[in-house]
This record gives structure tokens, sequence and C-alpha cells, in this order.
């Protein structure tokens, strides 16, 4: 026995539903890149170095045209961290703020101690530069390989709604 289902659809019913497609692609497309994005968001925020957390709570999305997603962070360190640098003397204020914030874990008690770490660390990255942290990228490469399940979703959908069901 065999089970067969026909979808028929008059002139004017298949017409209407063409006319209607597109506006549901667009819907469609950007509910999917929105759902994408804000996975890319979410991994980067969990990956980005953390300290303060002004890093991770400045990664946004950005919506420059209806196909387009961006997602990055408007601070200074978050191209240092994503892609490290080359040597270079860093400002120390920064540094030694940070060593201070981190101070248990330098062994550090005093603010002198601090200079003088905060010294030890610039002179380092004066000559190896910062190893980059790859959180964003890192993010975007692993939404992109579950990236056909989410798309096929969104695609289900949209064949729902072009059809009516």
């Amino acid at each position: 026995m065999r089970l067969e289902a026909k979808v028929v659809f008059t002139p004017t019913d298949l017409a209407r539903r063409l006319l209607q497609a597109e506006e549901i692609v667009a819907e469609e497309m950007g509910a999917a890149l929105d759902d994408l994005a804000g996975q890319v968001e979410r991994g980067a925020k969990r990956k980005a170095p953390k300290d303060r957390g002004d890093l991770s709570r400045k990664i946004t999305i950005g919506k420059p045209a209806p196909a387009v997603r961006t997602i990055g962070a408007n601070v200074p360190q978050a191209a240092p961290m994503e892609y490290g640098t080359r040597p270079h003397w860093p400002p120390v204020t920064p540094i030694r703020e940070w060593v201070w914030r981190n101070r248990a874990k330098f062994g550090v008690s005093t603010r002198p101690q601090a200079e003088r770490v905060a010294f030890m660390v610039g002179r380092a990255i004066a000559r190896r530069g910062l190893k980059e942290r790859r959180y964003l990228r890192a993010s975007l490469a692993q939404v992109i390989q579950g990236a056909r399940e989410t798309v096929m979703l969104y695609a289900r959908r949209l064949v729902k709604r072009v059809m009516g069901s």
C-alpha cells in the first residue's frame, strides 16, 4: 500500500502565496541570522578574558543591513585580546591597575611591589607581545559547525509558512 499526499493550488492561490514568499523569506532569513548571531555573541562572552568584565559586557550584535549581522566589542582591549599584538611597550597605568586587582595571584601586598610586577609584565609584552585569545573567532567557528541545523530549522519554518500549513 502506498501513501500519498497531494497539494493542489488554484492559480490564484499559488500567485498569492508567491507574492507573500519574498516577505516570508526575508523574515525567516532575518530570524535565522539573529539566532546565529546570538549564538556567536553568547559564546564570545563566555570565552572572552574576564578581569573586570568590560570586554564581555561590551560584546554586542549590530544590524547594519537586513541580511547582515556584526558581532564585536567597542573597547580598546577588544582587538589586542582577540588578535594578540606584536612586541611593544604598553601603557603602564592599565597594567599597574590590573596587577593590583590581581595582587593575590602575583603575591603582591604593597603598591611598590605592584609597580615592580607591572614593569616586568610591560617588559614581557615589549619582548614577546600579547598572545591572541581568539574569543570571538573561536565562538564563530563553533557556531558555523552547528549552523546547518539552525538554518534547516528556519528553512522548515519558511516552507510551512509559504505552503500555509
